[in-house]
Order: C-alpha cells, then sequence, then structure tokens
C-alpha cells in the first residue's frame, strides 16, 4: 500500500460505488464516525478470545478480511472528506505485532477524533478541518499504519481483498433503484 495511485485507486472505487447507490448523504461525520466505530467492533470480535500464538499461527480467515477492509474503507472514506493525505503515512514496522493492542490503539485513535465528528455537522465541517486537523492527520494515519501491519501480519493482500469485498458488497448493496430504495428506507429509521 506503499504506492500513491493503490490508495487513490482505492479511494475513487469507495466513492464511485458510494456514488451509484446516492449514499452521500448518509455519510454525515456523525454517521461515518459511528460506522467507523461498529466496523473496528467487527474486527476485534475475531481477536477477542485466545492467546497471541493463537494469533499468530491462524490462517486467512474470509470474515477477518472482510472486517479489515471495512476498517480500511473507512478510513480511506474519512481521509478522503477531510482532505487527509494518507500517502505520507509512515508504516512502523515492530518486531512483535499483537492484534489485542494494534486493536487498542484503533480504537484510541477514533476515540480522539469521533467526539468531534459525532458533535460537529456538515455546516462546521471546515471549521473542523481548520481547527483540529494536525490531530485528525495523526489519529487517522495512526489507524492506517495499524491496518496495513494488520493485513501483513495475516498475510492479506490488501488490495486484492479490497477487490474481492467490494465484489461482495455490490451483490449485497446493488445499485438500482429497488436497492437504494431499501436502504433510504432502512436508514430513515436508523439516522440521528
Amino acid at each position: 500500500m506503499k504506492n500513491k495511485n493503490r490508495i487513490i485507486k482505492l479511494t475513487n472505487k469507495i466513492l464511485e460505488f458510494r456514488k451509484n447507490r446516492n449514499w452521500e448523504k448518509y455519510h454525515s461525520p456523525k454517521n461515518m464516525a459511528i460506522s467507523f466505530y461498529c466496523e473496528i467492533a467487527e474486527l476485534a470480535e475475531h481477536f477477542q478470545y485466545g492467546d497471541d500464538k493463537y494469533f499468530k499461527i491462524k490462517k486467512y480467515d474470509e470474515r477477518v478480511s472482510d472486517e479489515l477492509i471495512d476498517v480500511l474503507w473507512w478510513t480511506l472514506l474519512i481521509s478522503h472528506e477531510y482532505e487527509i493525505d494518507l500517502n505520507k503515512t509512515k508504516i512502523y514496522k515492530r518486531k512483535n505485532f499483537y492484534p489485542r493492542k494494534s486493536l487498542l490503539k484503533i480504537f484510541g485513535s477514533i476515540g480522539k477524533i469521533s467526539l468531534e465528528l459525532i458533535n460537529s455537522s456538515d455546516k462546521i465541517k471546515i471549521k473542523y478541518i481548520v481547527k483540529n486537523k494536525p490531530s485528525l492527520i495523526k489519529e487517522l494515519r495512526t489507524i492506517f499504519n495499524e491496518v496495513i501491519l494488520f493485513a501483513e501480519f495475516l498475510n492479506i493482500d490488501i488490495e486484492k481483498e479490497f477487490f474481492r469485498k467490494l465484489k461482495k458488497n455490490k451483490k449485497k448493496y446493488p445499485s438500482n433503484k429497488k436497492g437504494a430504495f431499501l436502504l433510504s428506507v432502512f436508514s430513515g429509521k436508523l439516522t440521528i
């Protein structure tokens, strides 16, 4: 994921997917922060129990890969929305990688930015960017770093898995009017 073009390519695919379903209207700062938390929690479920030896020998699991890609998805989308360049992220390698410790770092980072996102609105988004962008950049880059380390630890090819998950999501959330209508009705009940 070091290649700048890869990050742009994946982000553009997310934006295209969202546009084809008319979901942008649902991606308020509050909704994005909540969705981000949900995806991180779903990834954490897979590492809730067990010891470090178990995690070191764990083989590829599509469900874990799906959740990791979902976390990447929201990282890229929020970075795009707040004009944060993830290409400048320095990936800090660690001799020993511990999934649960990494998840706590991710939760800590989203916690630091989410209160501001949840308390903001689209109208004050620009104010938030100007006032808090350095901390937002730091936390999103931390999350991006942890996603990359997770992928390496689990031997997941991020780009390959991203496109597999995108294909799966296209089937799950069709871009036709019926699919968009169902999401609209469902989301209308959940919008805060």
